[in-house]
């Protein structure tokens, strides 16, 4: 599929699409930087990571299947007789 910019283009459009209020509420709240990344930026982040993800294996997978095609599954053994 993409490469890094394609991924990079994912995340930013995630993070801009948690509302600013979650952050302020946190931040009334006495939550720290630590705490406001576990508990609301990666929670909401998450159908953005599995879609990365997913997307990552698909291509890895299809990337996999031209090299063993042309390799036949492994490295070629030359016999001398």
């Amino acid at each position: 599929m993409g490469g890094l910019s394609y991924n990079i283009i994912l995340f930013l459009a995630g993070l801009q699409n948690i509302p600013k209020t979650y952050y302020e509420a946190a931040e009334l709240d006495g939550a720290s930087k630590k705490d406001i990344l576990l508990h609301i930026t990666l929670p909401l982040m998450t159908p953005i990571i599995f879609f990365v993800l997913i997307m990552q294996i698909i291509g890895a997978v299809q990337m996999f299947e031209g090299v063993f095609i042309m390799t036949r599954g492994g490295p070629v053994i030359l016999h001398t007789p």
